[in-house]
């Protein structure tokens, strides 16, 4: 966990001489970034399911006689572990966009945080898909156009970031009352 902060400062701290947003957007985005998200990962969902679907017709395609043959040319075994991998980090990142949004909802920490290793995931994704892709202009594409929505996702949680409870520490002091001669704890935001 502390390896994720020690990047989300980092990240935070690449991302603060930009342009802000006016405060009431910030505020909206705040406030509606669980239903953003859960859309989001409805339509991560509908795009695994159709990735998965393709993933089922190569491999058909592949174990018959005439499709091998026609197939061949397009879809290897290579392709096929290409097409898992991305589903492997598609897989993990819905998971995470989906754990987020109650937590966003309730705008904990800990909604914030999973969306931002749900952007680590994503940023893993492009890189490696991009390498698997044996191409260097296919590469480059792919880099690019996975740089600018990681870029876009990153400004996004950096904007809301001081909406949701981080860094919150907690004291503990102890009131005593006269009239009951008995002992209260209490927390207040000063102690860890």
């Amino acid at each position: 966990m502390e390896y994720i902060t020690k990047l989300e400062k980092k990240v935070l701290g690449w991302l603060k001489d930009l342009p802000h947003l006016p405060l009431s957007a910030k505020k909206w985005l705040g406030i509606n970034l669980w239903w953003i998200v859960l859309i989001v990962a409805v339509l991560s969902v509908i795009s695994f399911f159709a990735s998965l679907n393709a993933l089922f017709t190569t491999l058909t395609l592949l174990n018959s006689y005439l499709g091998a043959y026609f197939a061949v040319a397009v879809a290897t075994p290579f392709t096929i572990v290409k097409i898992v991998i991305g589903l492997a980090f598609s897989a993990i990142s819905i998971a995470l966009l989906i754990a987020a949004i109650k937590p966003l909802k309730e705008k904990s920490k800990k909604g914030w945080v999973l969306l931002f290793v749900s952007l680590l995931v994503n940023a893993v994704s492009v890189v490696v898909l991009a390498v698997l892709t044996l191409n260097p202009f296919t590469f480059i594409m792919n880099v690019l156009f996975g740089a600018v929505v990681i870029g876009v996702g990153a400004y996004i949680l950096a904007e809301v970031h001081g909406q949701f409870a981080h860094d919150v520490k907690v004291a503990k002091v102890t009131k005593v009352t006269k009239t009951t001669k008995t002992t209260k704890t209490t927390k207040t935001p000063t102690e860890k």
